[in-house]
């Protein structure tokens, strides 16, 4: 927002959509600093069994993902049936490797929030 002097000199205010280029690259150090403080968390099995999740073999599953599992290696794979031939496929979608990428996938896919037992 800015303000500027109209015509006859009167002062009004404007909301101005600037280009992210033409802003100059501002640091403040105030928060930058906290930035090397951030670290994700890695995702384990216990995280992902505390979730709610049961481990079968070397998938786990969920009742409210009933077309998706995790895979040992923290991939989430999508089924899909092929009625045609009574029988299924899957495929990944994508490999989680820490806790709020789980969380994120997990409502995208459920509409819920997943709740994390530790």
């Amino acid at each position: 927002m800015s303000q500027r002097r109209g015509l006859e000199n009167e002062i009004t205010y404007v909301v101005d959509l600037v280009s992210l280029n033409e802003l100059e690259n501002i640091v403040i150090p105030l928060y930058s600093q906290f930035i090397k403080f951030i670290k994700p968390i890695t995702l384990t099995e216990d995280i992902i069994l505390n979730s709610g999740f049961v481990k079968d073999d070397n998938i786990y599953k969920n009742e409210n993902m009933p077309h998706y599992y995790i895979e040992y290696l923290f991939s989430i794979y999508a089924l899909r049936y092929r009625y045609w031939h009574n029988a299924s496929e899957s495929y990944m979608i994508k490999q989680l490797q820490y806790l709020h990428q789980f969380q994120n996938i997990f409502f995208d896919l459920t509409e819920k929030e997943l709740d994390v037992n530790t």
